[in-house]
């Protein structure tokens, strides 16, 4: 019985060893099998984000290749055509495409270039492809159709002399000054064609004079514009303030100006000119805005392009326009408040390809990019 008992006792101990062996065993296998399968997740949550972090080092790249383009093209929109291909500092590197094509707008021709920038990450393995639309705009919107523009009018004292737009109202009708407000003709003020000036006879040779005025002179004209900022540069009158930061220079007066001066130049203040001094050329002319100040032009002092007396709104100081003999304005002057002062003396000659010129000049170039054109697929 005892012996019976016994057996039957190591029995049943080499069962439950048997089990508590198999017990461990399995519990040995599902930690080995968490194991592998926690491992295997961790390995591949962290491929997913090396390759997101490439993924996001490859679309740096590639943007940093557009804005590249980009501030070239600021500098210099002649070089639209110009692709680039170039590794960064980390070995990551892009390589950028140019398309260009014109196209034609309610202000004129423009240029849409496509910028297609293809960048890799530093190992290599991640690419990414970035596209964005700009647009080269020339900062002159509307080419001046009168020689002499003058919100709020002319009134007498002022004397001026005006070479004619000979197609200014249409085809073969003239136009010598546009404004809003009343012009009066007084002692010397005349108009004239561009023979006669050449010539020397626009005394003799006049449109419209102080006995005469004739339909080249258009006061209280309803389609003058409201915003004389508008009419040039295409921008509100809130928006002169971002004008005004995109001018090429940024004066406290004229005297730095010469021939060799271009684009858009804002001066703040008087503008004195030494004698026979020219401001620009015929073919590389300018646009001078003068806010707030005189301007004063000693003797055959010469303007190729677009003069502009800008008067705000708070402004106290002297707006007077003074040109000497011989000292003129090559394209068109704008005025944005009555010119009326005594002494006052304008002379401005009608110059279509000095002002076509400023249209086509690249320091007048500017750059938009395309709302809603960046894409990275």
């Amino acid at each position: 019985m005892n012996k019976y008992y016994q057996l039957s006792k190591s029995r049943v101990r080499r069962q439950q060893g048997a089990v508590m062996l198999m017990t461990v065993t399995l519990l040995l296998l599902i930690v080995t099998l968490t194991t592998l399968y926690t491992g295997r997740n961790q390995t591949f949550e962290h491929r997913i984000i090396v390759n997101n972090q490439n993924h996001k080092l490859a679309v740096i790249s590639a943007e940093a290749g557009i804005q590249k383009k980009i501030a070239e093209l600021r500098v210099n929109p002649k070089v639209v055509t110009t692709s680039i291909a170039e590794s960064l500092g980390n070995n990551s590197g892009f390589s950028l495409n140019v398309n260009n094509k014109s196209i034609i707008t309610v202000f004129g021709e423009r240029q849409l270039v496509s910028l297609t920038s293809n960048g890799t990450s530093p190992d290599g393995l991640a690419t990414a492809s970035i596209t964005e639309q700009v647009l080269i705009y020339p900062l002159l919107s509307t080419v001046p159709i009168a020689p002499l523009i003058v919100q709020q009018g002319i009134i007498s004292p002022s004397q001026f002399q005006v070479v004619t737009n000979p197609n200014g109202l249409g085809l073969g009708k003239p136009l010598s000054v546009w404004s809003d407000k009343t012009i009066d003709l007084t002692g010397t003020s005349l108009t004239c064609e561009e023979s006669a000036f050449l010539a020397g006879n626009c005394a003799s040779q006049f449109i419209s004079n102080q006995a005469v005025k004739s339909t080249d002179i258009q006061s209280h004209s309803v389609s003058f514009p409201i915003n004389l900022f508008g009419y040039l540069f295409n921008t509100q009158s809130q928006g002169i303030e971002q004008l005004y930061l995109q001018a090429n220079q940024m004066l406290t007066d004229c005297s730095s100006l010469n021939s060799m001066s271009r684009g858009l130049i804002w001066v703040t203040g008087n503008c004195s000119v030494s004698l026979g001094e020219r401001l620009g050329s015929q073919s590389h002319p300018l646009i001078l805005v003068l806010q707030d100040g005189e301007l004063r032009f000693a003797k055959n002092v010469i303007l190729y392009g677009v003069l502009m007396s800008y008067r705000t709104s708070t402004a106290t100081v002297s707006t007077k326009i003074m040109m000497q003999t011989g000292a003129q304005v090559v394209g068109s002057l704008l005025s944005n408040h009555q010119i009326s002062q005594a002494g006052e003396q304008l002379q401005v000659i009608y110059d279509d390809k000095v002002l076509l010129n400023l249209s086509k000049q690249t320091e007048l170039h500017r750059i938009a990019r395309v709302p809603g054109s960046w894409k990275d697929f």
